[in-house]
């Protein structure tokens, strides 16, 4: 009998502690289905999910699929009762007037942020049908304990935050000033991915405003160090076109390129523009690798770009192409002084 095989391996013996606490597992007389299949229990302390896999093969990897689609389910159905919703800060800082250095900061925070996981769910029915084809989980997640958890993982890092306003953060040094600024996005980072979360879990929505807005004077400082950075370019691997070119679209782009005093960021590398036509079609193509350096030579970046464009006029695919460098450059600048910082 598989149920043996499985009881065996020791696969539901965690199960049977939680199942003491846990909703009723009686199989329904017709189908051999748990009663909680088709009638998911109803208590506002907990929501439930339900998910199924088939009993062939490996009775452990049934058991891991199952559990994975109770915890989808689970989350699905706290996603249709959701208390509030939230907006990511790194969402706005994409759709405000900021440039792309600062949007492509912001991104890599993001995509630093570990996911935020609900410890609350557990396992606490998985039955095969009458037919030990199927095998059923049931999964719940306790809402006040997740609520609680999270709530003071906020706390603890709105505390962290409050140092920040504190903080002395140079300001003639704008490197300086986001090195020095750079955990505190993380923190709200951090507290975004929680929030997503408490949206959810929480039944009155959040308890306070986004740690986003209470703290936006912190990251308006961040931002401010970032927009306002100046650059030169080191233009010795460039050809005419491109260096001029490059200049004017990161100018566009909101940054500030040459100009009085010594620059926090230097732009070099290896770069040239190329075109290819192919019947009506002109192609440009701009490739090369990019160092990103401070003045005294240390680099902080360097990486491959390459790019294409096409019109039937060679000089506006050239155009499209040199602009679309620029806006990538000022985004891979902004991700590279968050992973080197």
């Amino acid at each position: 009998m598989m149920l043996r095989k499985l009881f065996s391996l020791g696969l539901l013996l965690p199960l049977v502690v939680a199942c003491a606490a846990g909703p009723a597992g009686d199989a329904n007389a017709d189908t051999g289905v748990p009663d909680w299949v088709l009638n998911t229990p109803d208590d506002p302390r907990y929501v439930h999910g339900v998910g199924s896999a088939p009993l062939r093969g490996d009775p452990a990897e049934a058991r891991r699929a199952a559990a994975d689609r109770a915890r989808s389910d689970l989350i699905s159905n706290m996603r249709v009762t959701v208390a509030g919703e939230t907006t990511a800060w790194v969402e706005r800082v994409r759709e405000g007037a900021t440039g792309p250095v600062t949007r492509g900061f912001a991104q890599e925070v993001r995509a630093s942020v570990p996911e935020t996981t609900l410890d609350e769910i557990e396992i606490v029915e998985a039955v095969p049908d009458g037919a030990e084809e199927t095998l059923y989980v049931l999964a719940r997640l306790d809402r006040p304990a997740a609520t609680m958890r999270l709530g003071n993982q906020l706390r603890d890092i709105r505390e962290q935050l409050d140092l920040f306003r504190e903080r002395e953060i140079p300001t003639g040094d704008r490197i300086r000033a986001v090195r020095a600024l750079k955990p505190a996005a993380e923190l709200i980072g951090r507290a975004d991915s929680i929030e997503q979360q408490l949206s959810m879990v929480s039944t009155t929505g959040l308890p306070n405003r986004p740690v986003a807005d209470d703290y936006a004077d912190v990251l308006e400082r961040l931002w401010e160090a970032l927009n306002s950075l100046r650059l030169d370019i080191d233009d010795s691997g460039m050809e005419s076109r491109l260096r001029s070119g490059l200049r004017e679209g990161l100018i566009r782009e909101g940054l500030r390129v040459g100009g009085d005093g010594s620059p926090d960021l230097i732009i070099g590398g290896e770069l040239r523009l190329r075109n290819v036509q192919r019947g009506q079609d002109h192609f440009a193509f701009a490739e090369g690798e990019v160092v990103i350096r401070e003045p005294d030579g240390r680099v902080i970046g360097q990486f491959r770009q390459e790019l294409r464009e096409a019109s039937s006029d060679p000089g506006l695919a050239q155009d499209r192409v040199i602009g679309n460098l620029a806006d990538s450059l000022g985004q891979s600048l902004g991700e590279r002084l968050f992973q080197f910082l």
